[in-house]
């Protein structure tokens, strides 16, 4: 484990077409990545997490797989000509989203995130997918002014009862933007095909 009194930051050359490999077990503080293309990045557990992008062919970070496990703050963030799109993150056990930048960060891929009391928060951004999300605890999400096509699949995990954690997960869901797409994929089941002991 280490322990960042300010920060720590790692800085690739994207350009370079040489894959990075970063691990980290675990850091208490914040973690600051640029630069990064087609780069396998896995964070057991991690404060913040910030990945930036501030001068375009120089640092962005595209093409390359988080694997996160306990990040409470998650931050993408853009400048100048900077930009951070085509980007998968695995997992995560996160309280505080921010999606920003003057360059919106677009096409991101989030799949099976956990938010737990969070704020998710899309000051701008295009075309990021979260799928399978599991929904703990009161939940905000915000997407901006200018957002477009972000989508949010919501699924809960019933016990053996068969109860949802329903009507008690997402407080506030804010859309002042366009095609914001909100679905709860673990509350209705539907029959595609019926079987017996006629059928052919």
């Amino acid at each position: 484990v280490i322990y960042a009194t300010q920060y720590i930051e790692i800085k690739e050359n994207p350009q370079s077409y040489i894959r990075s490999d970063i691990e980290i077990a675990g850091i208490i503080g914040e973690l600051r990545l640029y630069g990064l293309n087609t780069a396998i990045v896995k964070i057991n557990k991690c404060n913040t997490l910030k990945l930036f992008s501030t001068n375009g062919n120089n640092d962005f970070i595209s093409y390359s797989s988080f694997h996160l496990g306990d990040v409470p703050s998650l931050i993408i963030h853009t400048e100048n000509l900077g930009w951070v799109n085509e980007n998968i993150f695995i997992g995560g056990r996160i309280t505080d989203l921010v999606i920003e930048g003057n360059r919106a960060p677009e096409d991101n891929l989030f799949i099976k995130p956990m938010f737990e009391n969070a704020t998710v928060n899309i000051v701008n951004g295009y075309r990021n997918r979260f799928e399978n999300c599991r929904f703990e605890g009161n939940n905000t999400i915000h997407c901006g002014v200018g957002t477009y096509g972000n989508r949010f699949e919501k699924t809960f995990f019933s016990n053996e009862r068969g109860m949802y954690c329903k009507h008690q997960t997402v407080d506030n869901w804010v859309d002042e933007g366009n095609n914001i797409y909100v679905q709860d994929t673990g509350t209705k089941s539907e029959s595609l095909i019926s079987l017996n002991k006629f059928s052919n």
